[in-house]
């Protein structure tokens, strides 16, 4: 270990250039790494929301809508609206009163439950559905809300479950970098008061990540038969032999024992799990 570290303190220098290094394809991978925000593609398809959406998609050839309340503005600008709408990439459809009747025919010779939907009398403000040909989360009908909001920014305002998808996706990368900074920097204050060598810590911290991670990704990329619940069962191996090894566990070559446990767990929970894999597409 001494030699080590004599070796890491000669290399000092090139050691911290290929750090830098090393860091420019960490950050172009986190800039371009795309974060899922369909919620319903962590479901499985055999259950009744899946099924459903599903219907929808293939049979009536919408997935998804979002209401659009307009306030302060005329029927024949309303009009003009929809036109806009109908143009975004993936809209399917827009109704309001205007696609249901002729703009010449008063809105009250319409029954009185639908001109209450369709218009409230004492604010003045009209309803629009939109409706779209992708699902609820897809990337496209988030594409396609967020180009709305930019016809519809003179006192309309947009809802739905794809426009809070949306400013959930917004806050979320907007306060990311904030709390991974936090999260470095109370990191780095925990180490600095309680650690004392640094090589016993990368030799944790490469043990911890390699019982976690590396079992479920080389298991995920080279054999087919793997399932969700072995992943994730083998990370919670691995992570409780890592444990128990800081704990006074002896066992020979600690960094990169816990894998063999992790690697274990993962082709049995695999293989007892296997038929409850849902079908590919």
């Amino acid at each position: 270990m001494n030699q080590l570290g004599k070796k890491v303190v000669a290399f000092r220098i090139p050691i911290l250039i290929l750090s830098v290094l090393l860091l420019i394809p960490a950050v172009w991978g986190y800039l371009h790494t795309r974060i899922n925000y369909d919620i319903l593609s962590y479901l499985p398809g055999d259950i009744e929301t899946m099924q459903g959406q599903d219907i929808l998609l293939e049979e009536f050839g919408t997935g998804a809508f979002s209401l659009c309340v307009v306030s302060g503005m005329q029927n024949r600008e309303i009009s003009t609206l929809e036109g806009e709408l109908k143009e975004v990439a993936h809209v399917k459809d827009v109704i309001w009163y205007g696609s249901i009747a002729d703009l010449s025919v008063p809105m009250d010779l319409l029954p009185g439950d639908i001109k209450e939907t369709l218009q409230n009398a004492e604010t003045g403000s009209s309803l629009l559905i939109v409706t779209f040909d992708t699902s609820m989360s897809a990337d496209e009908t988030l594409d396609a809300i967020s180009e709305i909001r930019g016809l519809t920014d003179r006192n309309c305002l947009l809802s739905g479950m794809s426009a809070v998808v949306l400013d959930i996706k917004k806050i979320c990368n907007s306060e990311a970098l904030v709390y991974v900074a936090l999260a470095a920097l109370l990191s780095a204050l925990v180490l600095a008061l309680t650690v004392d060598n640094m090589l016993s810590l990368f030799s944790s911290c490469y043990a911890f990540l390699a019982a976690a991670c590396f079992v479920p990704f080389v298991g995920g990329a080279l054999w087919k038969g793997g399932t969700t619940k072995g992943a994730v069962s083998s990370s919670v191996v691995g992570m409780l032999t890592v444990v128990a090894i800081w704990c006074g566990l002896k066992v020979p070559m600690a960094g990169v024992f816990p894998i063999l446990p992790a690697a274990v767990t993962y082709v049995a929970v695999s293989l007892f799990t296997k038929e409850e894999r849902p079908a590919a597409a």
